[in-house]
């Protein structure tokens, strides 16, 4: 019988997708540590996290600045997302959208502020599908 993964922490309702999340902030990003947890009450819709620059990327540059990205569903176009980049001084996106034929393609690039990308999170559905779960829970 397969032995059951235990839980890497008991923190309430924030699952495991967070931890990660906050946790690569903490290791790639630290200054960003505080943005990761505003981020936190929204972890129902966000689908994936990133952090960095890290060292072991093969685009790596020691001069790029401590940034947070996360992936979003987009708010108008099924099985599409937006990309949302925040650093210390910049919160840039970027949307991956679905055509007819089933392919994706960028649609450029622009900025916007931190509140507003609260504003769009708190304004979309709940995602609970994209979220890790350990078996049983």
């Amino acid at each position: 019988m397969p032995k059951k993964r235990k839980r890497r922490s008991d923190v309430g309702s924030v699952s495991r997708m967070v931890l990660i999340g906050t946790d690569y902030a903490q290791k790639f990003a630290p200054s960003m540590r505080l943005i990761a947890a505003t981020l936190l009450p929204f972890d129902d819709k966000i689908w994936s996290w990133a952090s960095g620059p890290q060292p072991e990327s093969k685009h790596y540059d020691k001069d790029d600045p401590p940034y947070i990205e996360i992936q979003v569903p987009h708010s108008h176009y099924p099985d599409s997302s937006v990309y949302i980049k925040i650093t210390e001084s910049s919160v840039t996106y970027w949307e991956s959208i679905k055509d007819c034929d089933g392919d994706f393609f960028t649609d450029g690039e622009g900025t916007t502020t931190l509140d507003k990308v609260f504003r769009y999170l708190a304004a979309l559905p709940s995602t609970p599908g994209y979220h890790l779960f350990d078996k049983g829970e």
